[in-house]
């Protein structure tokens, strides 16, 4: 199985707070788990408050996954937070 990247979003009509929306990035990696990468709170006083959960241990065919993953979430999390 190869691996997976899988992005989910939400802007918000109406902010909750001081959070208008989120994203998260899901990888389903080569054996088959599903794990959290990535996940940012879009706010609207500030920069996003991102977090990772980056694997302890990855299977050297997941490297190449993980790190486009990131680099899609940084990408998409720009543009989420370009007015």
């Amino acid at each position: 199985m190869a691996a997976t990247l899988e992005l989910d979003q939400a802007v918000f009509e109406q902010p909750q707070g001081n959070v208008r929306g989120f994203l998260l990035a899901m990888v389903t990696y080569s054996n088959g788990k599903s794990k959290r990468l990535a996940h940012s709170y879009l706010l609207t006083d500030s920069v996003p408050d991102i977090s990772m959960d980056l694997p302890k241990s990855i299977a050297p065919a997941d490297v190449a996954v993980v790190a486009e993953a990131l680099l899609a979430f940084q990408a998409r999390l720009a543009e989420l937070n370009t007015p």
